[in-house]
């Protein structure tokens, strides 16, 4: 497991440097990120024509999933609407198996152990085994003392505002959302108490939680690339 360390400049200045670090591969998977977002990742990535992404998390402007488009945005059929789905998971799957995977993590400790949460465990499974590479874009915000600060960082902080963020960028409405037990992300308990109240709540990000203290050696090595930026990025 190899650190980087970016002293200033937005990420993409330091595009060769990460190329020249692993191989570049033909086929992408991304894990949802805020992070990504804000170094201008997708831009790139989507500028490279011969490139296969499997973005997971890839939305329409109103917020749907990108597999809905074309279907209206009001009640469709209970077959249309799981049939999409299941295409939402099969591109999470094959994103786990692609050559080179990018995500953030939640927290990265004094230390070295990387630590990262997940509602459905996609972007944390793929980070432990699937891609060949996995390169983790980390913010100078997430840098935290020891695991114990990490999980209240997460817990305290980052859960409750990305619930509020994604409610009120793409968050879930009207007659579907009684299937999740809310009408909404931003009525979670943690946001509206503003700190993890370990509910169980279907939509909470927070189901699964991965701890790497190390990285692996032998055919593995080498595999996962931290790079800390001197900027906050993400939550």
């Amino acid at each position: 497991m190899g650190i980087m360390l970016v002293i200033k400049g937005k990420l993409w200045n330091l595009q060769k440097k990460l190329l020249g670090k692993i191989k570049w591969g033909g086929v992408i998977g991304i894990g949802d990120s805020m992070s990504l977002h804000q170094i201008g990742l997708f831009d790139w990535l989507y500028s490279e024509k011969e490139l296969t992404i499997y973005n997971t998390f890839e939305r329409l402007e109103d917020g749907r999933y990108s597999e809905f488009n074309g279907q209206p945005n009001d009640w469709i059929p209970a077959e249309v609407y799981n049939e999409l789905n299941r295409k939402i998971w099969e591109k999470s799957r094959r994103a786990m198996l692609s050559d080179i995977f990018f995500t953030s993590a939640n927290a990265v400790t004094m230390d070295g152990k990387i630590v990262s949460v997940d509602g459905v465990g996609n972007r944390i499974a793929s980070v432990i085994f699937g891609p060949y590479k996995v390169v983790l874009v980390v913010g100078r915000n997430k840098i935290v003392e020891n695991v114990d600060e990490a999980i209240s960082r997460i817990k305290n902080l980052a859960t409750p505002l990305n619930h509020l963020r994604h409610a009120v960028k793409h968050g879930i409405k009207g007659e579907r959302a009684k299937d999740y037990g809310v009408y909404k992300l931003g009525e979670l308990p943690c946001v509206k108490k503003g700190h993890c109240v370990d509910c169980n709540a279907a939509l909470c990000s927070r189901h699964c939680t991965m701890i790497m203290e190390k990285g692996t050696g032998g055919y593995f090595k080498d595999r996962i690339h931290v790079i800390l930026v001197n900027e906050n990025l993400g939550l």
